[in-house]
């Protein structure tokens, strides 16, 4: 009965695959995302959206410009003239002595 097993095609096919289960797997980086669980996947790619976004915020944090001289050694009149325009148009300003 074992010879009918080595001689039969379809026999031999499923040593095959038997062979093929029991070999060890390499391992690839491609193949994460199927071994993780569903719940898993949807933890990775909130997580990753998150990295994401705060990756964004402080790019955008760094690059906002601080505060320039628009006016210097101007008298009191003018630069209240000034303050008053810039309240109006709601605009955040920073006033110095000087």
């Amino acid at each position: 009965m074992a010879d009918e097993f080595a001689t039969d095609p379809a026999a031999a096919g499923l040593n095959q695959a038997v062979e093929k289960e029991s070999a060890p797997r390499t391992f690839k980086v491609a193949d994460i995302p199927d071994m993780l669980l569903k719940n898993r996947k949807l933890l990775l790619m909130a997580a990753s959206s998150l990295l994401l976004l705060g990756f964004i915020s402080l790019l955008l944090w760094s690059t906002d410009e601080p505060y320039r001289t628009l006016f210097a050694n101007m008298d009191e009149r003018e630069a209240s003239a000034i303050v008053e325009v810039l309240q109006k148009q709601q605009v955040d300003y920073h006033l110095e002595a000087g």
